[in-house]
């Protein structure tokens, strides 16, 4: 969404910094997940209502996410990617998710406190398990279904429209009609040329091998 993008830009700042530290001891990253969830958590569990709850609106739940990925990252070499513990994680994702309906105020609380280590190794799984290498590849509107979807959700909800007035699904159509072509536009008009930039650098400052090391 739209908001989360400037704690976005926070997590990249804080990046070289943290991995200064984590190249000196990459346990280091585990401290900084754990601090992050530790807060994060009691901040869920201090909410009374699910309206307004930290688990949706607070910058912790993106830092921990993003943690997450730099522990993952770390700890490459030593995380296995199976079947079996898949299944744990999914098993603990959906467990805290069904507990946290049980009490109302903890509804989507439950489910971000299980899911930045769970969520994480599942979405790697699905990477490197499901045959879907060639996703995304020439076109990638993934981004720009995160940035607007959400906002179009809430133009759509300002306009009366919403699951008290429409079905679930209908909304959901709604809001792929509009926010489909909008991250098409914005892959070509924005990030596709933004990317070819990083290419543009590589090529630029690499150097043109001379007439004599092309003869050898």
């Amino acid at each position: 969404a739209l908001w989360t993008l400037p704690w976005e830009l926070y997590c990249y700042i804080s990046l070289p910094f943290a991995a200064l530290v984590i190249r000196f001891d990459r346990r280091f990253s585990l401290a900084i997940l754990a601090a992050l969830w530790v807060v994060f958590t009691l901040k869920i569990g201090s909410t009374t209502t699910l309206k307004g709850t930290a688990a949706i609106t607070s910058p912790f739940r993106l830092f921990t996410f993003f943690y997450a990925g730099v522990v993952f990252y770390a700890y490459r070499d030593k995380i296995t990617i199976s079947g079996p513990i898949a299944a744990v994680m999914a098993t603990i994702l959906l467990g805290a998710t069904a507990l946290g309906t049980m009490t109302f105020h903890h509804a989507g609380g439950l489910f971000y406190v299980a899911a930045p280590l769970t969520l994480t190794y599942l979405v790697l799984y699905a990477a490197a398990r499901l045959p879907l290498t060639r996703l995304n590849v020439e076109t990638d509107i993934s981004y720009g279904l995160y940035i607007y979807g959400t906002f179009y959700v809430q133009v759509m909800v300002s306009l009366g429209l919403s699951i008290e007035t429409v079905p679930y699904w209908g909304l959901v159509a709604a809001c792929l009609a509009v926010s489909v072509p909008t991250a098409l536009l914005s892959w070509h008009l924005v990030e596709k040329p933004a990317l070819s930039l990083r290419k543009f650098k590589r090529s630029a400052g690499r150097a043109e091998p001379t007439r004599e090391a092309a003869i050898t």
